[in-house]
Protein backbone atom coordinates (compact mmCIF):
# COMPACT_ATOMS: atom_id res chain seq x y z
CA UNK A 1 0.00 0.00 0.00
CA UNK A 2 1.89 2.89 -1.26
CA UNK A 3 1.98 5.75 0.95
CA UNK A 4 -0.20 4.21 3.87
CA UNK A 5 2.71 3.43 6.38
CA UNK A 6 3.12 0.92 8.70
CA UNK A 7 7.23 0.46 7.72
CA UNK A 8 8.86 -0.23 10.91
CA UNK A 9 12.04 1.58 11.96
CA UNK A 10 14.30 0.98 14.83
CA UNK A 11 16.63 3.31 16.88
CA UNK A 12 18.94 1.18 18.43
CA UNK A 13 20.88 4.29 19.80
CA UNK A 14 17.85 6.09 21.48
CA UNK A 15 15.97 2.07 22.25
CA UNK A 16 12.67 2.48 20.10
CA UNK A 17 10.70 2.03 17.33
CA UNK A 18 8.98 4.23 15.39
CA UNK A 19 6.29 3.52 12.04
CA UNK A 20 5.89 5.60 8.73
CA UNK A 21 2.79 7.26 9.08
CA UNK A 22 -0.06 7.25 6.29
CA UNK A 23 0.38 10.36 3.69
CA UNK A 24 -2.07 8.87 1.81
CA UNK A 25 -5.30 11.58 1.65
CA UNK A 26 -7.45 9.47 3.84
CA UNK A 27 -9.30 11.98 6.19
CA UNK A 28 -9.83 9.63 8.59
CA UNK A 29 -6.34 7.68 8.75
CA UNK A 30 -4.27 9.96 6.56
CA UNK A 31 -2.96 13.29 5.84
CA UNK A 32 -6.51 14.11 4.09
CA UNK A 33 -7.86 16.14 6.60
CA UNK A 34 -4.97 18.68 6.26
CA UNK A 35 -4.96 22.07 4.59
CA UNK A 36 -1.74 22.66 2.35
CA UNK A 37 -1.40 24.97 4.72
CA UNK A 38 -1.29 22.83 8.03
CA UNK A 39 1.06 20.45 5.24
CA UNK A 40 3.37 23.28 4.96
CA UNK A 41 3.86 25.19 8.15
CA UNK A 42 4.23 21.33 9.79
CA UNK A 43 7.79 21.07 8.18
CA UNK A 44 8.71 25.27 8.18
CA UNK A 45 8.48 24.71 12.01
CA UNK A 46 11.58 22.46 11.68
CA UNK A 47 13.15 24.69 9.81
CA UNK A 48 16.14 26.52 11.64
CA UNK A 49 19.05 28.88 10.18
CA UNK A 50 21.65 26.96 12.25
CA UNK A 51 20.78 23.43 11.02
CA UNK A 52 19.70 22.65 14.64
CA UNK A 53 18.86 18.71 14.90
CA UNK A 54 16.22 16.72 17.24
CA UNK A 55 17.08 16.22 20.82
CA UNK A 56 16.78 12.83 22.00
CA UNK A 57 13.55 14.05 23.58
CA UNK A 58 12.31 15.38 20.52
CA UNK A 59 13.36 12.65 18.55
CA UNK A 60 10.98 10.52 20.73
CA UNK A 61 8.05 12.46 20.20
CA UNK A 62 8.76 12.13 16.09
CA UNK A 63 8.29 10.07 13.38
CA UNK A 64 10.20 8.71 10.72
CA UNK A 65 9.86 11.70 8.78
CA UNK A 66 12.94 13.49 8.12
CA UNK A 67 11.17 17.09 9.02
CA UNK A 68 14.61 18.69 9.19
CA UNK A 69 15.84 17.84 5.87
CA UNK A 70 12.43 18.84 4.30
CA UNK A 71 12.32 22.24 6.37
CA UNK A 72 14.52 23.85 4.32
CA UNK A 73 12.56 23.42 1.09
CA UNK A 74 10.87 25.99 -0.34
CA UNK A 75 7.28 26.99 0.18
CA UNK A 76 6.69 26.24 -3.41
CA UNK A 77 8.32 22.79 -3.02
CA UNK A 78 6.74 21.39 -0.39
CA UNK A 79 3.23 22.85 -2.20
CA UNK A 80 4.31 20.56 -5.13
CA UNK A 81 4.58 17.48 -2.41
CA UNK A 82 1.37 18.08 -1.09
CA UNK A 83 -0.25 18.67 -4.25
CA UNK A 84 0.90 14.94 -5.61
CA UNK A 85 0.38 13.43 -2.17
CA UNK A 86 -3.71 14.64 -2.93
CA UNK A 87 -3.53 12.49 -6.15
CA UNK A 88 -3.27 9.34 -4.47
CA UNK A 89 -5.60 6.52 -3.57
CA UNK A 90 -7.12 7.40 -0.32
CA UNK A 91 -6.56 4.28 2.26
CA UNK A 92 -8.09 3.66 5.55
CA UNK A 93 -5.41 2.35 7.26
CA UNK A 94 -4.55 3.31 11.40
CA UNK A 95 -0.78 3.02 11.94
CA UNK A 96 0.80 3.04 15.50
CA UNK A 97 3.22 5.23 14.97
CA UNK A 98 4.87 4.60 18.46
CA UNK A 99 4.54 0.77 19.17
CA UNK A 100 6.50 0.79 22.20
CA UNK A 101 8.61 3.56 24.46
CA UNK A 102 10.88 0.51 25.22
CA UNK A 103 14.14 -1.14 23.75
CA UNK A 104 13.54 -2.52 20.09
CA UNK A 105 14.68 -6.12 20.39
CA UNK A 106 13.12 -6.98 17.29
CA UNK A 107 10.83 -5.84 14.62
CA UNK A 108 7.12 -7.09 13.79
Amino acid sequence: MDFAGGTQFAHPELGYRVRSANITPDADSGIGSWTEEQFINKFKGFESPDGRVLSNDEQRQNTAMPWTAYAGMTRDDLSAIYAYLRTRKPVNHRVDKWPDSKPATATR
